[in-house]
């Protein structure tokens, strides 16, 4: 948090990151995909949600019924389900990440559609539309919808129209009625020229999944294609959001590597480097730099034997994500290039094989793993511990930031900083004396004028004694967490140091409690 407060004159021993000036693009995601049954697609679609973290999904054919509707950990679903459905069939959905403020916006159309408005950058409108080849539009549905959407806004899905215009081979009704709108509403069309759609059984190749913006929009957004379908004979689409700024922003920290960390090794060269280092009485002038010089030692060879990485703001893979699955799909997607050079039909079955080879396995990966870590717990195990390995199984990112913050006056934020002085403002205010009861306050003054009368013999009292080995392990074992101080040291390190390693950490503060 950036926000200081005023009245604070005491200096701050809380960590800081040291803020940098530079143009930062702020990058927001849009995934776009016909997926051809959501429940069918559902693992495929958590492997694209972890690879590319979008922000706002945009989905087609779901395939929901009015008695089951799935949603995705994290995100608001607004959904469209086809109405006088025989079977499951059709319907669409956006989900938008939860740290951001969206509300569906009601379109008057006939035509399978969502629309949204979600606070980003700024508020912007997505509309998700889906026109299957037997259902008939006309150039007045889609310019009544184009009229309702409040600008700037993006309008994608599967029109299921081919024109040259966006990639296809050929042109027809469909993607003449289109063109003609998209040119009497002066839109942009963001498509690229790549195919969006292979039909299995005949080997073609078609542009049908495609996205507009208003012309002042479009410099803010680029669009691609996904290498591959992941199950569906859509390609998903992902068109990225960004904006310009040069505002601070806060460099993350690196991050030590414990869980590959050769304790063994950090011990074994931090007993010969801590020999090397005389530890001399200090006085109180130097023993920042006595300090200082056991921090370098430690630092010095962590840096040598576990390393360090930055944490990107991505969620952390699943736990159930092996070698297996990385063969796996790569084989999949080695068999559906070929397939897409050749389209001959040995190749296809050759790709289907291998895509149910892949599915069965990440299938079989994830029993497996959760079967190992379900046999692991027991009555001593940490809850904290439990909830965490849960939420990684269910991919829920622990590190979503706050995106946007709505103060009790209704004023919006969405920078960094000004989420972060309003936050301090909130707490400082609340924390604040003013905000005690009144009896409370009158008491509180009345007793900080009484002296504290302190025992005045100070060295034959038990708490001002050295203290020992045993106690400074005991006091350390008992710290779960590995999150760093201001030295960039967790608790492990100091358990995992050596013999002299200790004795000498126990020197320094023995000398700083009966010393300083």
């Amino acid at each position: 948090m950036t926000h200081i407060n005023p009245s604070q004159d005491r200096k701050s021993n809380s960590i800081k990151i040291k803020p940098i000036m530079q143009h930062n693009n702020t990058k927001y995601n849009i995934l776009q995909w016909n997926l051809n049954g959501f429940y069918k697609r559902i693992s495929e679609l958590q492997i694209i949600i972890n690879k590319y973290c979008p922000e706002i999904i945009c989905l087609q054919e779901t395939n929901f019924t009015n008695y089951k509707k799935n949603t995705l950990k994290g995100y608001t679903n607004y959904t469209k389900i086809r109405a006088n459905a025989i079977r499951a069939s059709g319907g669409i959905s956006i989900f938008i990440k939860d740290s951001y403020s969206s509300e569906e916006i009601l379109v008057n159309t006939p035509l399978e559609s969502v629309t949204i408005s979600v606070q980003l950058k700024q508020k912007i409108t997505i509309c998700n539309l889906y026109l299957p080849n037997q259902s008939p539009f006309t150039e007045a549905n889609l310019k009544n919808i184009i009229q309702q959407l409040p600008p700037p806004f993006i309008l994608l899905g599967d029109f299921n129209s081919h024109n040259k215009l966006w990639g296809c081979i050929t042109t027809n009704t469909r993607g003449k009625i289109i063109e003609t709108v998209i040119d009497s509403e002066n839109l942009i069309t963001l498509n690229n020229g790549k195919p969006t759609h292979f039909g299995t059984a005949s080997g073609t190749q078609s542009a049908i999944d495609l996205t507009f913006t208003t012309p002042s929009f479009a410099p803010h957004l680029s669009w691609d294609t996904l290498s591959h379908p992941y199950g569906s004979d859509h390609l998903p689409i992902i068109t990225k959001l960004t904006y310009r700024n040069t505002e601070v922003i806060q460099v993350g920290k690196p991050k030590w590597k414990l869980n590959t960390a050769d304790w063994n090794l950090y011990t074994s060269l931090l007993e010969q480097k801590i020999d090397s280092i005389e530890f001399e009485n200090p006085k109180i002038n130097n023993l920042n730099e006595v300090t200082q010089n056991f921090t370098n030692a430690i630092l010095e060879i962590a840096n040598l034997t576990i390393g360090q990485t930055i944490f990107s703001g991505k969620k952390p893979p699943v736990p159930w994500w092996n070698s297996h699955c990385n063969e796996y799909i790569k084989s999949k997607k080695t068999a559906f290039n070929k397939f897409k050079r050749t389209k001959s039909q040995d190749d296809f079955i050759e790709f289907k094989k291998r895509r149910a080879q892949a599915r069965r396995t990440i299938k079989d990966s994830k029993t497996t793993s959760w079967r190992a870590y379900t046999s692991s717990i027991n009555s001593k195990a940490n809850p904290k511990q439990i909830w965490n390995k849960i939420k990684a199984f269910k991919c829920i990112n622990k590190y979503d930031n706050i995106q946007i913050l709505k103060n009790e006056n209704d004023t919006i934020y969405s920078e960094p900083s000004e989420i972060a002085n309003e936050l301090g403002s909130f707490f400082s205010k609340a924390s604040s004396t003013e905000s005690y009861p009144l009896d409370f306050q009158r008491h509180k003054c009345a007793q900080e004028i009484v002296p504290i009368n302190l025992c005045q013999n100070h060295d034959n009292t038990h708490i001002n004694s050295p203290l020992t080995i045993q106690e400074m392990e005991t006091s350390l074992s008992s710290k779960k967490s590995n999150a760093c101080g201001i030295d960039n040291i967790p608790t492990i390190f100091l358990l995992n140091l050596p013999k002299n390693g200790k004795l000498y950490l126990l020197k320094i503060f023995n000398h700083i409690w009966l010393e300083n």
